[in-house]
């Protein structure tokens, strides 16, 4: 009897588990929404593969539990941070072609708007070429898809509206074209290392701007109707 009560109180006293759930701390109402938001400041200054669960914790000034917790490992933030940088790029790119406006107008809006995401956010780049291109998982197959596709179809529309108003020579391939501007965007960012060459500190000041510049002339000059 004495073994049996002895018992009863071991489990009466003893801590109760502490079930699953969100961790305990300090880290006040933070939510998986402002864990993805600072993560992606981070991402200014820090390539994808630098990264670990214990430095984006650091930098969002929670827990590590805390990240664990929403989204299980660093992989599954960073897929869920490359899906919001699509829906990012994909908002203002229909912003910048649903303006009214000439058919240089557009085509110039659409690369301004492209470029200065890859500015401000110069490892969107290998993160999405790593989560969503180079992915084979079913939902970064449809992102691609869908994105592309939705993307492509504006400027389509753009480049067939300007033929027909001749302000653009006939025969343009738009794929081709989305291609151009994806790439002329892309390569200022994730080719630095070449501007710093060629460039110095004092001359790299404004260089987006005038690169923009550059290229949107570049881009509309190729595209402008042949004289016979």
């Amino acid at each position: 009897m004495a073994r049996t009560g002895q018992s009863a109180m071991a489990k009466k006293t003893a801590p109760d588990r502490r079930k699953k759930g969100r961790p305990s701390g300090n880290d006040g109402p933070i939510g998986a929404d402002q864990i993805i938001d600072r993560a992606r400041l981070l991402l200014r200054d820090h390539h994808p593969d630098t990264l670990t669960q214990a430095s984006v914790a650091r930098a969002v000034g929670v827990d590590p539990k805390l990240i664990r917790y929403y989204f299980k490992t660093l992989d599954h933030l960073l897929v869920e941070l490359a899906h919001r940088f699509i829906l990012d790029i994909n908002d203002r790119m229909a912003v910048a072609s649903s303006i009214p406006g000439t058919t240089e107008e557009k085509i110039a809006r659409r690369i301004r708007t492209l470029l200065d995401f890859y500015v401000e956010t110069p490892n969107f780049w290998p993160l999405i070429m790593d989560k969503i291109y180079l992915s084979e998982d079913e939902r970064a197959r449809a992102v691609r898809r869908d994105f592309n596709n939705t993307s492509f179809q504006r400027l389509s529309a753009i480049i067939l509206n300007g033929a027909d108003q001749k302000d653009i020579r006939p025969g343009i391939d738009p794929r081709l074209l989305y291609i151009v501007l994806i790439g002329l965007c892309e390569i200022f960012v994730t080719g630095k290392p070449i501007m710093d060459v060629l460039f110095s500190e004092y001359e790299r000041e404004n260089l987006a701007d005038r690169y923009g510049s550059f290229i949107i002339d570049l881009v509309m000059r190729g595209l402008s109707p042949r004289s016979a």
